[in-house]
């Protein structure tokens, strides 16, 4: 009897630590934390992002607020009508990205942000 609660016991832990692996700890949204980076990944940018979106007023805002706020984008949108800043790329064990996170700011004719979207893609 004790051999088999000592072996659920093992299992139990075993599934926390590995489930502990795969979440997000999100955080309050932090300039410096927004703009750490290593390489060419943005290891906090997944844990503010949410908190950055929910709580804080980006629509409204015109270019050079947002660029005071967020630093440099790292690219325009496809539509050339707004930027986006890369929050998470994954490239697996292969040369190309398996996996990209972006945060896409939209803005009107005057340059203000209209629209706030994240967009994720994940190769087939």
């Amino acid at each position: 009897m004790t051999i088999g609660k000592g072996l659920l016991f093992s299992l139990l832990i075993s599934l926390v630590v590995q489930g502990c692996h795969s979440v997000v700890f999100k955080q309050s949204f932090d300039k410096q934390k927004w703009n750490d980076k290593e390489d060419w990944d943005y290891p906090q940018r997944n844990n503010v992002v949410d908190d950055l979106v929910k709580n804080h007023r980006l629509k409204g805002l015109n270019y050079k607020q947002l660029i005071n706020l967020l630093g440099i984008p790292q690219g325009q949108s496809e539509d050339s009508a707004g930027i986006y800043y890369q929050i998470v790329m994954d490239f697996g064990n292969d040369i190309d990205p398996v996996y990209t996170k972006n945060l896409l700011i939209g803005f009107n004719k005057d340059s203000i942000v209209n629209s706030i979207t994240i967009n994720e893609w994940k190769k087939p």
